[in-house]
Protein backbone atom coordinates (compact mmCIF):
# COMPACT_ATOMS: atom_id res chain seq x y z
CA UNK A 1 0.00 0.00 0.00
CA UNK A 2 1.08 3.67 -0.61
CA UNK A 3 0.57 6.82 0.79
CA UNK A 4 -2.15 7.53 -1.33
CA UNK A 5 -3.89 4.43 -0.67
CA UNK A 6 -3.48 4.84 2.91
CA UNK A 7 -5.00 8.43 2.23
CA UNK A 8 -8.05 7.10 0.63
CA UNK A 9 -8.80 4.55 3.69
CA UNK A 10 -9.06 7.80 6.10
CA UNK A 11 -11.26 9.17 2.97
CA UNK A 12 -13.33 6.25 2.67
CA UNK A 13 -14.32 5.98 6.61
CA UNK A 14 -14.31 9.84 7.32
CA UNK A 15 -16.96 10.47 4.02
CA UNK A 16 -18.42 7.28 3.15
CA UNK A 17 -18.31 5.27 6.63
CA UNK A 18 -19.21 7.89 9.42
CA UNK A 19 -20.56 10.68 8.18
CA UNK A 20 -22.51 9.05 5.54
CA UNK A 21 -23.94 6.37 8.63
CA UNK A 22 -22.73 3.60 7.49
CA UNK A 23 -19.98 2.42 9.40
CA UNK A 24 -20.80 -1.51 9.78
CA UNK A 25 -20.73 -1.52 6.03
CA UNK A 26 -17.26 0.26 5.55
CA UNK A 27 -15.66 -0.61 8.79
CA UNK A 28 -14.42 -4.16 7.52
CA UNK A 29 -13.16 -2.18 4.31
CA UNK A 30 -10.60 -0.03 6.34
CA UNK A 31 -9.97 -1.76 9.73
CA UNK A 32 -7.73 -4.71 10.63
CA UNK A 33 -10.16 -7.32 12.04
CA UNK A 34 -7.52 -7.36 15.15
CA UNK A 35 -7.31 -3.49 15.12
CA UNK A 36 -5.91 -1.85 18.36
CA UNK A 37 -6.65 1.46 20.10
CA UNK A 38 -3.03 2.60 20.46
CA UNK A 39 -4.43 4.97 23.06
CA UNK A 40 -5.67 2.09 25.09
CA UNK A 41 -4.65 -1.35 24.29
CA UNK A 42 -6.36 -2.97 27.01
CA UNK A 43 -9.54 -1.67 25.41
CA UNK A 44 -11.92 -3.72 23.06
CA UNK A 45 -9.79 -5.00 19.76
CA UNK A 46 -11.03 -5.16 16.55
CA UNK A 47 -14.31 -4.85 14.96
CA UNK A 48 -15.91 -4.49 18.59
CA UNK A 49 -13.78 -2.23 19.53
CA UNK A 50 -14.14 -0.50 16.48
CA UNK A 51 -18.25 -0.33 17.25
CA UNK A 52 -17.51 0.86 21.03
CA UNK A 53 -15.89 3.98 19.55
CA UNK A 54 -18.42 4.93 16.93
CA UNK A 55 -20.96 3.70 19.62
CA UNK A 56 -19.74 6.41 22.58
CA UNK A 57 -19.73 9.69 20.03
CA UNK A 58 -22.63 8.45 18.13
CA UNK A 59 -24.63 8.57 21.29
CA UNK A 60 -23.12 11.85 22.32
CA UNK A 61 -23.05 13.24 19.20
CA UNK A 62 -25.72 11.85 16.86
CA UNK A 63 -25.79 12.86 13.40
CA UNK A 64 -21.70 13.83 14.18
CA UNK A 65 -19.80 14.82 11.27
CA UNK A 66 -16.54 14.77 10.51
CA UNK A 67 -14.09 17.10 7.92
CA UNK A 68 -10.97 16.51 7.23
CA UNK A 69 -8.53 19.38 7.12
CA UNK A 70 -5.03 17.86 6.18
CA UNK A 71 -4.17 13.72 5.63
CA UNK A 72 -0.37 13.26 5.71
CA UNK A 73 0.44 10.31 4.67
CA UNK A 74 3.35 7.49 3.76
CA UNK A 75 3.70 3.31 3.24
CA UNK A 76 2.99 2.46 6.70
CA UNK A 77 1.16 6.15 8.74
CA UNK A 78 -1.66 7.88 7.78
CA UNK A 79 -2.21 10.99 9.63
CA UNK A 80 -5.11 13.74 9.77
CA UNK A 81 -6.28 16.66 11.12
CA UNK A 82 -10.37 16.93 11.71
CA UNK A 83 -12.56 19.23 12.88
CA UNK A 84 -16.26 17.51 14.25
CA UNK A 85 -19.81 19.37 15.26
CA UNK A 86 -22.88 17.61 16.53
CA UNK A 87 -25.22 18.57 19.27
CA UNK A 88 -24.65 17.06 22.66
CA UNK A 89 -27.22 14.95 22.53
CA UNK A 90 -26.02 12.11 25.07
CA UNK A 91 -23.66 11.38 27.58
CA UNK A 92 -20.09 11.57 27.26
CA UNK A 93 -17.03 11.14 29.93
CA UNK A 94 -20.04 10.80 32.81
CA UNK A 95 -21.40 14.30 31.33
CA UNK A 96 -25.12 14.44 31.20
CA UNK A 97 -26.62 16.06 27.66
CA UNK A 98 -26.42 19.64 27.18
CA UNK A 99 -27.96 20.24 23.89
CA UNK A 100 -25.42 22.14 22.69
CA UNK A 101 -23.93 22.48 19.03
CA UNK A 102 -20.11 22.09 19.57
CA UNK A 103 -17.04 21.85 17.72
CA UNK A 104 -13.97 20.39 18.12
CA UNK A 105 -10.75 19.29 16.32
CA UNK A 106 -8.30 16.76 16.66
CA UNK A 107 -5.62 14.48 15.09
CA UNK A 108 -5.89 11.04 14.31
CA UNK A 109 -2.65 9.16 13.53
CA UNK A 110 -3.53 5.25 11.97
CA UNK A 111 -0.88 2.92 11.42
CA UNK A 112 -1.50 0.66 8.08
CA UNK A 113 -0.87 -3.49 7.60
CA UNK A 114 -2.20 -5.15 4.91
CA UNK A 115 -4.44 -2.33 3.35
CA UNK A 116 -6.37 -1.73 6.84
CA UNK A 117 -5.79 0.31 9.60
CA UNK A 118 -4.06 -1.87 12.44
CA UNK A 119 -3.90 0.71 15.12
CA UNK A 120 -4.82 4.03 16.26
CA UNK A 121 -4.14 7.15 18.12
CA UNK A 122 -6.48 10.18 18.66
CA UNK A 123 -5.85 13.52 20.08
CA UNK A 124 -8.76 15.68 20.96
CA UNK A 125 -9.06 19.07 21.85
CA UNK A 126 -11.04 17.57 24.98
CA UNK A 127 -10.95 20.90 26.76
CA UNK A 128 -12.24 23.13 24.00
CA UNK A 129 -15.14 20.67 23.85
CA UNK A 130 -15.71 20.78 27.72
CA UNK A 131 -15.94 24.59 27.33
CA UNK A 132 -18.61 24.20 25.54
Amino acid sequence: MGAAANRELVRRWIEDGWNAGATERVMPEVFAEDWIDGDDPSAARGYDGVRAFVETYGTAFPGLQIEILQIVADEEFVAFRWRAGGTHAGPLMGLPPTGRSVSVTGHTLHRVAAGRFAESWVQVDTAGLLHQ
